[in-house]
Formats: C-alpha cells, structure tokens, sequence
C-alpha cells in the first residue's frame, strides 16, 4: 500500500508518528557503537545540562516532554551500566539523577555520532531545510499543548 492510498494519509498524527519512527532509527543506528539509544542520549544532554550537579527526575522528563514511565525506561539501563546515579530528594517521593564521571565519558563519545546522524539528516532534507522543519515541528508542538492545556484546564472545572 502506497502512502497517498492510506486511507488516513492526510492524518497529521499518522504521519509524524511515521516520521518520528524513521528518524528515530536513523539516530539509534548512528548511536550503535556507542550501545546508546537516542533516548538515553538525549536523557545524558538533558543532565549534563546541569554540568555534574543533581536535578529532579521531574524536570529532566518536562524538559524532555517526556512521560515519567518513559523517561524510567530509558534511564533504567544508563543506571544499570553507572552512567547515571539517582538519589532521593529531602521528600522520599522525589528522585534526583546525574550524570557519573562514565557518563560523562559515553556522552562525549556518542555526541560525535549524533553530530554525523544531524549532518546526514539536513544533507538529506537540504541547505536549511532542517532548520526550517525544526522550527515547524516546534511552532506545532507548542500550539497543540496550548490546546491541550486549556482542554485539560476545561474538563477539570
């Protein structure tokens, strides 16, 4: 079955679902090497961020937009292999991860293996193509979670 006779190939879920299935696995593929997937790297940016000091888990998933079962997924294996060490805040309830000295090391490593996925992706899409599609893909994002707030801001009065 061809794209165009999808029945839902207008759907704008169906296609960045598509499209974020792809891309994600340009990224893990470049990431290989390094046993990282796109996720766990994005989870070590989102903490190196901090340049060594501890940040709550809840932040790191709101930075990340990403639900915190997710982000418990993709942490579970960089602790497992002592790229990230968590701890508990002063409230039991409230967990804190860093970046350890490893994970700082694999990092640095798989940034260059992000850096040839990036440039190989706007080689492919061309000059200032991904730049553009970023903006677009970020301009969206906030407009439905705009809508999304007041929908969930609407249901609970």
């Amino acid at each position: 079955m061809t794209d165009a006779s999808h029945p839902y190939a207008a759907c704008l879920c169906l296609a960045s679902r598509r499209l974020a299935r792809v891309v994600t696995q340009v990224y893990d593929q470049a990431l290989a090497e390094t046993g990282l997937k796109i996720t766990q790297f994005s989870v070590l940016c989102a903490l190196d961020y901090t340049r060594g000091k501890a940040v709550p888990l809840a932040a790191v998933a709101q930075a990340l937009d990403m639900e915190p079962s997710s982000l418990t997924r993709a942490l579970n294996p960089l602790v497992r292999d002592g790229l990230v060490e968590l701890s508990h805040g002063e409230d039991r309830r409230q967990r804190w991860g860093r970046l350890t000295q490893a994970g700082l090391t694999r990092l640095e490593a798989a940034r260059s293996c992000w850096r040839r996925a990036q440039d190989a992706a706007a080689s492919r899409l061309g000059p200032g193509e991904i730049g553009r599609l970023i903006d677009g893909l970020n301009a969206a994002r906030q407009s439905f979670e705009a809508e999304a707030t007041q929908t969930t801001k609407g249901s609970a009065q």
